[in-house]
């Protein structure tokens, strides 16, 4: 498991994605104790951040099933699959939800954490790829 290249691609990505959690928790509750109105006006204002710590919850922990699924490839392909749109659609939702230069500087780091995720998850889904073929050929030589 730990040998594989995959599973470092796969444990950056985890860890990256880890500390923009941390950073966008800090975000969330400094936003939440400066806002200002009713719990509601607090909640509207919070909500594109806790969108974003939703998506990345999903990417480390999608990260971590697909390194620890080791033994079954077809899995960790298809995870991987699923990890790469849940990136694009935070970069997707990034760009829509731009509104103030705050956001913009917490969305662009979203982005090119995504970006930086697409690329490893992609590294890891073409070194598993790279795996099940080998191991394709292996059973055709028996």
């Amino acid at each position: 498991m730990i040998q594989r290249i995959q599973t470092v691609y796969l444990f950056i990505s985890a860890l990256i994605t880890a500390i923009t959690i941390v950073l966008g928790l800090t975000i969330l509750v400094s936003s939440w104790v400066y806002a200002k109105g009713t719990i509601i006006e607090k909640l509207s204002y919070i909500y594109p951040y806790l969108l974003f710590l939703i998506l990345g919850v999903l990417s480390a922990v999608l990260a971590f099933i697909t390194i620890f699924s080791f033994k079954n490839r077809q899995r960790q392909i298809k995870l991987c699959k699923i990890q790469i749109l849940l990136n694009i659609g935070g970069c997707v939702v990034a760009a829509v939800m731009t509104r103030s230069l705050l956001l913009a500087i917490f969305y662009g780091s979203v982005v090119v954490v995504s970006l930086i995720n697409i690329v490893l998850v992609y590294l890891a889904f073409r070194s598993i790829k790279k795996d099940e073929a080998l191991v394709k050929m292996m059973d055709r030589l028996r």
